[in-house]
């Protein structure tokens, strides 16, 4: 279960505070192995409490995946970054729509038995070479296109690990939040929980005839849920018209989420507009890629707007993350809570 963060903005009269290169087929004497896929059901799976009101959401399956499996060979030596049979470089593997089926775990070494998921049923296959002794195995699965670049480090596995991924051009900034809503990957610091010391994404058998993997991928933005609140006492002269977030990144670590120092090169900005039904009382969701310097905070910009004379204001808030590079393995569920109590 993930820790919930949240964070408080009170509004005042005169101050506004803050509560190699990738080897897709290799010789004739390799094994080909099966990649089972799967995404949780909801985001409750990994972060929310049953019976949150908020934990009913609807996700778009994911039709587009970036996997890279990482070979050590029988001398020591990580000599390969395989990839499926038909990956394309930019668009991913292309994944049907209609191959998606909900099921319930039944035996997994990473993940708790009983849990719903949705499991890609359709085959997906990688060579692997006869020269290995250990495979890992890092994926992300988006429903629109994502670029995908590895790190320049020299290390095959640190090129794959740290790898960033960007939203395109054609995804615009209204539709950000939820394109990111739908990218899921696997975190790079997520053990097996039948060995602590193990990636989860591991193969299993990995020297064997039948190796295989089965993977369950999780969200790679974390949840912004934002509830705002007018105070009787002020309702004559203040409403909510907007409100702005800003500075939103577009992009950042695709297996490390939870370790982005800065906002990606493009930023975006998303816009919540009222309606007389939540001008004074209202909730909006969304998906956000958090980051700071000291990672251990998330800094939320935004501009409110005053439907009585459509007046601005620029508040901030500063969500705390406890020690996210230490202990995070899942983004975050994060609350805000916004309590206007003088206008402006």
């Amino acid at each position: 279960m993930r820790k919930i963060y949240f964070s408080c903005i009170t509004l005042g009269a005169a101050l506004l505070t803050a509560c190699s290169s990738d080897t897709a087929g290799v010789s004739d004497d390799s094994i080909r192995m099966p990649v089972i896929l799967a995404i949780p059901v909801s985001q409750q799976m990994e972060t929310r409490a049953i019976g949150d009101p908020g934990s009913y959401e609807k996700f778009v399956m994911p039709k587009h995946l970036y996997l890279y499996l990482i070979n050590t060979n029988n001398e020591g030596t990580v000599d390969q970054i395989i990839t499926p049979e038909g990956m394309d470089a930019t668009n991913g593997y292309t994944l049907d729509e209609e191959k998606w089926r909900k099921t319930v775990i039944s035996t997994a070494d990473f993940q708790t038995t009983g849990d719903s998921i949705y499991r890609y049923t359709d085959q997906i296959n990688i060579n692997l070479p006869a020269n290995r002794t250990q495979g890992v195995v890092y994926a992300a699965m988006s429903a629109e296109p994502i670029t995908v670049t590895k790190s320049t480090a020299t290390s095959l596995s640190d090129q794959v690990r740290d790898a960033t991924f960007a939203l395109p051009s054609s995804v615009a900034d209204a539709d950000c939040g939820e394109a990111l809503k739908n990218i899921y990957s696997t975190p790079y610091n997520l053990k097996k929980t039948t060995d602590a010391s193990t990636y989860y994404g591991t193969v299993s058998d990995y020297t064997s005839n039948t190796p295989h993997l089965e993977i369950v991928l999780y969200h790679t933005a974390a949840k912004l849920d934002v509830n705002w609140n007018v105070d009787p006492s002020i309702q004559s002269t203040t409403n909510v018209k907007s409100i702005t977030f800003t500075g939103l990144s577009a992009g950042g670590f695709l297996f490390k989420p939870m370790e982005n120092t800065t906002a990606a090169s493009r930023t975006y900005s998303e816009t919540v507009t009222t309606d007389p039904g939540n001008q004074y009382y209202g909730r909006y969701e969304t998906y956000v890629l958090p980051f700071s310097a000291d990672l251990d905070s998330y800094t939320l910009n935004m501009t409110l707007t005053n439907g009585v004379d459509t007046k601005e204001s620029s508040p901030s808030t500063t969500i705390s993350l406890g020690n996210k590079q230490a202990t995070a393995i899942f983004t975050p569920w994060m609350l805000g809570k916004i309590q206007i109590k003088n206008t402006w």
